[in-house]
């Protein structure tokens, strides 16, 4: 499965994005894989890093067929990459 990642503009950001990236990338591996997203390019499953709880990106243009993953914070890494494995094996049992 392909991964988009979409960075919000990162006016206000609480944590360091890039290292959140880079642990949720080590969880899965090569289970998933992960590009930066682009508009109008589809993707298998959207993962939105937000650099506060603003969240303020609009994503409408970035499609993704397992829909979106939003992380916001640091702490939420693990929540994340539980809603991220739940997606895929759901997508695997679909296929």
């Amino acid at each position: 499965m392909l991964c988009g990642v979409k960075f919000c503009g990162g006016c206000n950001p609480r944590y360091e994005r890039g290292k959140a990236l880079a642990a949720i990338k080590e969880r899965f591996g090569e289970n998933l894989r992960f590009a930066y997203a682009e508009e109008g390019v589809r993707c298998d499953l959207l993962l939105y890093i937000a650099g506060c709880v603003n969240r303020c990106t609009a994503l409408d243009a970035y499609p993704a067929g397992e829909g979106v993953v939003s992380l916001w914070d640091e702490e939420s890494i693990g929540e994340v990459c539980a809603r991220m494995d739940a997606i895929l094996r759901q997508a695997s049992r679909d296929f």
